[in-house]
């Protein structure tokens, strides 16, 4: 990927609510390293600082549509909250509905558990 792809990601990317939010964490977190690695290179690149990448994440993640991580969110936006980039990913991964959930792999106990047994 290139410095301007990073660049795209980190300043249009959305988390789809539907869809693993560390999953897209990563993504946002790679494209930070991609835009660290080529801003070396280039001189008239810069790699947004700290706070502009937290807030740029917690724009990226505003479309949640769950509850407490609506809420989550709008308490990491608070001028006070001093949480890092790092407390916020795993606050809302934990928060995420859409985490991996343990799934039944006795093939009985899924069957009993259709038929409300």
């Amino acid at each position: 990927a290139t410095y301007d792809e990073a660049e795209k990601l980190f300043l249009h990317g959305k988390w789809d609510p539907s869809k693993d939010i560390k999953k897209f964490s990563k993504s946002f977190n790679d494209s930070i390293v991609e835009m660290r690695d080529c801003a070396k290179k280039l001189k008239d690149k810069q790699v947004p600082n700290a706070d502009a990448i937290r807030r740029q994440y917690l724009d990226s993640v505003g479309n949640a549509t769950d509850q407490m991580m609506i809420s989550t969110i709008a308490n990491f936006k608070t001028i006070n909250n001093t949480s890092n980039l790092d407390e916020i990913q795993s606050t809302l991964a934990n928060l995420d509905p859409n985490k991996a959930k343990k799934t039944i792999t006795n093939h009985r106990a899924s069957v009993a558990a259709a038929s409300g047994v």
